[in-house]
C-alpha cells in the first residue's frame, strides 16, 4: 500500500470515528473490519458479543465481533436506512411487525422513535433471534419485543434455512424431513456451520396470533426483509393486508416492484407505492394509503 493511500484509508476511518461515542467502540469496529478480512484465521474475541455505543444513543447495542452486525448496524443507525418509515406519524403506541428482524437493530430503532410500541419481531436464526432479544431488552421501561423464531411464508409448514451471506442473508427451501429429528412445531434452529437447519414457517397472522395481537387490530408499520420469500408472502397477502397501514419491502430478484404492485392488486387493498432504493439485484419500497378524499 503507498503512502498516499495509507493516509487516505487513515482518513476514511478517523472520519467514521465520529460515529462512535467512545474509541472503545471504534476499536471494536476497526477490529471487525480485520477479522472480516482474515476469516479463517484464528484472532481473539471473534464470534465474542460486544457492547457498542454509537453517537447521539446513552445505551449500547450488542454485536458480535467478525461477523456481519456491524455492516448492518452501520445501515440503520449510521445511514438511516429506515428513514422514510420513521419520519411518518403512526401514533404513540403503533403496533410494529419486523419480518427478518436479525439482531434487533431495526427493533431498535422502532423502540428509539415509538417507546410505546409494540413490537413483534421475527427471525429464524436462533442466534440472531437470542441477540434479537437483548438488543430489544436494552433500554430500560419500555414494552418487551416479542421474538418470534421462525420464517414468515405464505403458507405454514418446516423449511430449511441456510446462510449464504453470512449473519443478515439466511434464506428458505423446501424440505421433506428434519435433520435434527424434530417435530414439526418444534421451533426454530440455529444455521450451523455444517449444514441447514429446518424451522417452522409460519402465516403472518399466525405469526400475530403465536404474539398474543387480536386477530382485528391494525398493523402501523410492517417492515419485511426476507431473503426472497416475499413473493410468496404476498401472493398470499388478501387475509392480512388490509390490516396494513403502512409497509417498507425488500425485494429480491427477479421478483420486483411492478410484481408486488400486481399482488397488492390482486388482494383488492390499495397503496402508493415509492421506490425507495433500487440496486442490482434489490429493491427496496415504501407502501402507504392513499389520502383519504
Amino acid at each position: 500500500m503507498t503512502l498516499r493511500r495509507l493516509i487516505r484509508v487513515a482518513g476514511l476511518r478517523w472520519e467514521e470515528r465520529r460515529r462512535f461515542a467512545t474509541l472503545g467502540s471504534w476499536a471494536l469496529d476497526l477490529y471487525n473490519r480485520v477479522l472480516g478480512r482474515l476469516p479463517v484465521v484464528p484472532m481473539p474475541m471473534r464470534r465474542r458479543v460486544c457492547r457498542v455505543y454509537l453517537s447521539g444513543r446513552p445505551h449500547p447495542v450488542l454485536a458480535r465481533l467478525g461477523s456481519t452486525d456491524f455492516a448492518v448496524l452501520e445501515e440503520i443507525f449510521c445511514k438511516s436506512e429506515y428513514e422514510p418509515v420513521t419520519s411518518m406519524n403512526l401514533g404513540e403506541a403503533p403496533l410494529i411487525v419486523d419480518l427478518g428482524a436479525n439482531v434487533g437493530f431495526s427493533v431498535r430503532r422502532w423502540q428509539e422513535q415509538w417507546p410505546r410500541a409494540t413490537i413483534v419481531a421475527v427471525e429464524p436464526d436462533s442466534g440472531n433471534a437470542e441477540l434479537c432479544r437483548r438488543n430489544g431488552a436494552v433500554l430500560p421501561d419500555l414494552p418487551v419485543p416479542a421474538v418470534i423464531e421462525a420464517c414468515v411464508a405464505g403458507r405454514s409448514r418446516r423449511v430449511t434455512m441456510g446462510g449464504s451471506r453470512g449473519e443478515w442473508a439466511f434464506t428458505m427451501r423446501e424440505t421433506s424431513e428434519d435433520p435434527a429429528g424434530q417435530a414439526p412445531g418444534a421451533g426454530a434452529g440455529h444455521v450451523p456451520p455444517g449444514g441447514p437447519s429446518v424451522v417452522d414457517a409460519l402465516t403472518l397472522p399466525d405469526v400475530l396470533a403465536r404474539a398474543g395481537i387480536p386477530p382485528d387490530r391494525p398493523i402501523d408499520l410492517l417492515k419485511c426483509d426476507i431473503e426472497g420469500t416475499e413473493r410468496e408472502l404476498f401472493e398470499h397477502c388478501g387475509d392480512w393486508l388490509p390490516r396494513v397501514r403502512c409497509a417498507m419491502v425488500e425485494l429480491h430478484a427477479p421478483y420486483r416492484v411492478e410484481d408486488l404492485q400486481e399482488a397488492i392488486r390482486r388482494s383488492g387493498e390499495t397503496f402508493e407505492c415509492e421506490l425507495h432504493k433500487d440496486i442490482p439485484g434489490v429493491q427496496v419500497v415504501v407502501l402507504t394509503r392513499p389520502p383519504a378524499h
